[in-house]
C-alpha cells in the first residue's frame, strides 16, 4: 500500500538536502520537517486516487566505501492499475549503523 511510502522517513539523515523536479534545493533539518513533506505528498497521491507505490527499477552505484547513489523508478497506480504518476528518485546514501541514511534526495520526472 501507499502508506509504506512514509516509512522511508526513518532512512533520512538530518540535515538532508532535497532537490525538486524544478531544481529547487531545500534543507530539511528535522524529522518533523521531512514527515510534513512526505505527508503532503501522500495526501496529494491519495487525492489523485493512488492505491499502490511500485518500485519499477532500482540501481545502486558505489561511490566508495561509505557512499552510494541509489536510483529508484517509482510508479504510483490507481485501483484499476492505471498510472497516476511516475518519477525517478536519486538517493545519496551514507553507510551507517544500524542502517544506511539518505543525505541527499533528488527527483526527475518520468521513469
Amino acid at each position: 500500500m501507499i502508506c509504506r511510502f512514509l516509512h522511508l522517513i526513518v532512512f533520512f539523515n538530518f540535515p538532508c538536502f532535497m532537490v525538486s523536479i524544478e531544481g529547487a534545493m531545500k534543507l530539511y533539518a528535522s524529522k518533523s520537517e521531512i514527515t510534513q513533506f512526505n505527508q503532503s505528498r501522500l495526501d496529494a497521491f491519495t487525492d489523485g486516487g493512488v492505491q499502490n507505490a511500485l518500485l519499477r527499477a532500482v540501481d545502486v552505484q558505489s561511490q566508495g566505501q561509505i557512499l552510494s547513489l541509489v536510483t529508484v523508478n517509482w510508479e504510483l497506480t490507481r485501483a484499476d492499475s492505471s498510472l497516476e504518476r511516475a518519477w525517478r528518485h536519486y538517493y545519496t546514501i551514507l553507510a551507517g549503523t544500524p542502517y544506511p541514511t539518505i543525505v541527499i534526495s533528488a527527483f526527475q520526472l518520468g521513469s
